[in-house]
């Protein structure tokens, strides 16, 4: 059963994703060993290599990253497949060239240490904002860290990450009266795009407040008339603004954070468990392919045989078909009867 379904996870790379059969042989030996290492079973990490190849991975990349992803998942990130998704996501939206396997994880783990989300939810919660993000060259460590700064105040991370997506959303496209409201103040939304590429989005955010406060309680509403968009903001740049800038600047220091959570985890009970129990699936998953070959024909000789036994059947006269129904009736009473028997 181990193998059947390892096998088939790894088939669906070649059918749906396209790789050839030969790479797919390739890896799934690789999967077997790294199994083990980062006590993942050889079944969880086939379907987080689904996530990889679809975005267009290949070779030893496809590796390296599936690798760190399960690292983070050892760590208490979520499934590997979740965080594969993420990771390759970020990855494409910024370029892999600014932005690998090894960086996108250690900023969630980052995150996840100076926020207050779960870290399941944290990494199921960013996907929906970094198309807009990688835009505007918000980088991945600032939305990391925006997320992880609102989680301070209560804010779950599905709703923090809806309000910085509607915070980028009003600087990409302003409303008419909240331009209108920043040419007040000295300054545009294109003025403001540009300090996020060139000093980035916590700085931007900082001069909203700054230029808000010097213009009235309602100048703030005025620049982000949606309401998320608001308390995204005012949860950002309230009383606790400098312990925000203090979040920013650990996710942005975070080389390093992912094999350190991985190395503590190690050391517990539970982790030396799981890589007990992920060696033992990873040889029930080699073992299951290599009697593949002795196990299908048998259970096909069994198929000929019942289906050769119902034709003999059919060919019976309805008397005989009657008596032989008799007697499995009664031999198949005899095994209830005697317990019956035996307890009385």
């Amino acid at each position: 059963k181990t193998g059947k379904e390892f096998e088939k996870s790894m088939s669906q790379i070649v059918g749906l994703v396209g790789v050839s059969q030969d790479q797919v042989d390739s890896w799934s030996k690789d999967l077997i060993k790294l199994g083990p290492a980062v006590s993942k079973s050889p079944l969880e990490l086939a379907d987080a290599l689904f996530f990889v190849t679809s975005a267009g991975q290949r070779g030893q990349e496809a590796i390296d990253t599936l690798t760190k992803t399960a690292m983070a998942s050892a760590s208490g990130l979520g499934q590997t497949k979740t965080i594969a998704d993420l990771v390759t996501s970020a990855m494409a939206a910024y370029g892999s060239e600014n932005l690998n396997a090894a960086q996108a994880t250690d900023i969630l783990v980052a995150a996840v240490r100076e926020g207050k989300a779960e870290a399941p939810q944290l990494v199921a919660a960013m996907g929906q904002v970094l198309p807009i993000a990688s835009e505007m060259k918000v980088g991945f460590d600032e939305v990391s860290a925006t997320i992880a700064a609102m989680t301070r105040t209560g804010t779950d991370a599905s709703t923090a990450s809806t309000q910085l997506k509607g915070i980028l959303s009003a600087l990409i496209r302003p409303t008419k009266q909240a331009e209108q409201a920043f040419s007040e103040m000295g300054t545009s939304s294109s003025e403001l795009r540009k300090t996020i590429r060139e000093k980035g989005l916590l700085q931007a955010l900082m001069d909203i407040r700054k230029l808000t406060n010097e213009y009235g309680e309602d100048a703030m509403a005025r620049v982000m008339p949606n309401i998320r968009a608001l308390s995204g903001m005012l949860d950002l740049m309230g009383a606790n603004v400098e312990d925000n800038i203090k979040i920013f600047a650990g996710v942005k220091e975070s080389v390093g954070a992912s094999a350190f959570a991985y190395e503590t985890a190690a050391d517990t009970i539970e982790q030396k468990y799981n890589v007990a129990l992920t060696s033992a699936k990873a040889g029930l998953a080699a073992f299951g392919s290599t009697i593949t070959e002795m196990f299908i024909p048998m259970i096909e000789r069994v198929g000929k045989a019942f289906r050769d036994m119902a034709a003999w059947f059919k060919g019976l006269s309805d008397g005989s078909k009657r008596f032989i129904v008799i007697i499995a009736a009664v031999v198949a009473a005899i095994g209830p009867l005697l317990t019956i028997l035996g307890v009385l």
